[in-house]
């Protein structure tokens, strides 16, 4: 059904935006992969760079309106990160705290076999397992929510961690989304995928009209496609 309906082209594509909001955040890069007929090594790849509008580098400006607005609307974000944070580190410090307790039980138990139970230190061992993968996984949490305080505490970050380059940027934003409906016009019927594709198609869609440009139509929602990315939906 799929290859009917797309005439078996898909065009894979992933935005890099400046934040959440269509309204306020621009796009800074677009890139895409067109892969007809199942052939993935012939595939037509691309990566649109868009230079950084004059709002966008006054927001970079500590003390412009721009700047200010941009601080306003992250504040009460970022203090629910470091509270979450917060709250973590505590759960964390009591972890690493039975961590030590049960490291020390299981030293007891090595020196006095004959004192304790296969119940018992079987117990203590699969405890400390378990212990084990929740720390990693708490310091796992711990880098995901220091970028995340990062990207809405300090603005320019965001590029960084996107890893943009403006050197490498040869078109406006307007050009680089003109660019890429030029790209699915040229390949009608095609079938769009892209990972968290709501996220994209309304940003794609909401910087389009900012600049009076066509937006995609959504058409069909096409699911069933878990095998390729998890709970993504696809648009034809």
């Amino acid at each position: 059904e799929l290859d009917q309906l797309s005439n078996g082209t898909f065009i894979y594509f992933d935005t890099e935006t400046l934040g959440l909001t269509s309204e306020d955040d621009q796009i800074t890069q677009l890139a895409y992969s067109i892969i007809k007929g199942g052939q993935k090594e012939s595939a037509t790849e691309g990566n649109l760079i868009a230079r950084l509008t004059d709002e966008t580098r006054r927001r970079f400006k500590d003390g412009t309106p721009e700047n200010l607005q941009w601080k306003e609307k992250n504040a009460n974000y970022s203090q629910s990160l470091i509270k979450k944070k917060q709250e973590k580190e505590e759960k964390y410090s009591l972890m690493l705290k039975r961590k030590e307790e049960l490291e020390l039980q299981q030293i007891e138990q090595l020196k006095n076999k004959d004192q304790f139970s296969a119940q018992e230190i079987t117990a203590v061992i699969t405890e400390l397992k378990d212990l084990k993968k929740q720390i990693e996984t708490a310091k796992r949490e711990f880098q995901y929510l220091e970028k995340d305080i990062k990207l809405a505490t300090v603005p320019e970050y965001i590029l960084e961690y996107t890893g943009y380059d403006e050197s490498k940027a040869t078109m406006t934003e307007k050009e680089l989304l003109a660019n890429f409906l030029s790209i699915i016009n040229q390949n009608p019927n095609s079938v769009l995928v892209a990972h968290n594709i709501g996220f994209d198609f309304r940003f794609v869609n909401g910087r389009s009209q900012l600049y009076g440009l066509p937006i995609l139509e959504e058409g069909k929602k096409l699911k069933g496609l878990s095998s390729l990315i998890d709970e993504d939906e696809y648009y034809g």
